[in-house]
């Protein structure tokens, strides 16, 4: 298998749909879809509804990181949630904002905040994802799956990952390189992955009590997003730069296919 030429950007921690709904909350018992959806709406979006109404651990952050997560002192950040832009310049970036109560707000780090968020046309996934799509080397079948390594297993360094359906990651999950996910994207449970993750659905974030952390940037095509938990989104281009290099070096490698069902 040969990688094909991709051309990785990210302009935010955090790239979400326009128009998209956020829930961010305490999602310790993760709720359906339509409960998620009906939450949403209740917190006016992106929300700390946790339990007993205290805050959930997140923090999304534009500023750039190194490998360890820490923030690179003099570096050029960018947004910390970004969205494609309207017709009418700042629409979509501002009714994300609106979504972002007040006590949420100092969590949302980058570029002009906090709450750090913004229009880029950069912030479309689907180019990405198609990219990425077509230069796999490895594949995971839709369903639940529990004590992944990808990347980390001395295989392969930074693959590429295709998930070819919904995805949901209990337990703990760890990672790094690219995870395109081709429906929705659920994590119940400890998940630290290094690079980047692209979701065509929805995409349900609950660290619970081990954690959730992407070093590097997430984008979603979806109409939900629901962060709760602990939770770190961490812009890295030192992370995207070294996944850039390992897919453009024209690697070979044996497809893996991951099916636990």
């Amino acid at each position: 298998y040969r990688a094909g030429a991709v051309s990785l950007s990210a302009v935010a921690a955090l790239s979400v749909h326009p128009g998209a709904q956020l829930f961010f909350g305490d999602l310790s018992e993760v709720a359906g879809e339509d409960a998620l959806r009906a939450a949403a709406g209740k917190a006016g979006g992106l929300g700390a509804a946790g339990g007993g109404g205290g805050p959930s651990l997140v923090w999304i952050d534009g500023h750039d990181h190194d490998g360890a997560g820490v923030v690179l002192d003099g570096e050029v950040s960018v947004y910390g949630i970004a969205t494609e832009p309207a017709e009418s310049p700042g629409e979509n970036g501002a009714q994300i904002v609106l979504q972002v109560p007040p006590e949420c707000q100092p969590r949302i780090q980058g570029t002009g905040g906090p709450p750090s968020v913004g229009e880029s046309s950069g912030a479309g996934s689907s180019g990405t994802f198609e990219q990425l799509k077509a230069s796999a080397t490895q594949r995971l079948a839709p369903g639940r799956h529990s004590g992944l390594t990808l990347g980390l297993d001395g295989r392969e360094e930074y693959p590429v990952v295709y998930g070819e359906g919904d995805l949901e990651l209990s337990g703990t999950n760890a990672g790094r390189g690219a995870l395109v996910v081709e429906g929705s994207l659920t994590v119940t449970g400890s998940f630290a992955f290094q690079g980047l993750v692209v979701v065509k659905g929805d995409v349900t974030l609950d660290g619970g009590a081990g954690g959730v952390e992407i070093l590097g940037a997430l984008m979603t095509d979806g109409t939900l997003v629901a962060i709760g938990g602990s939770t770190r989104l961490l812009y890295s281009s030192g992370t995207l730069a070294s996944l850039q290099q390992a897919i453009t070096r024209g690697r070979s490698y044996e497809g893996i296919y991951y099916d636990e069902r």
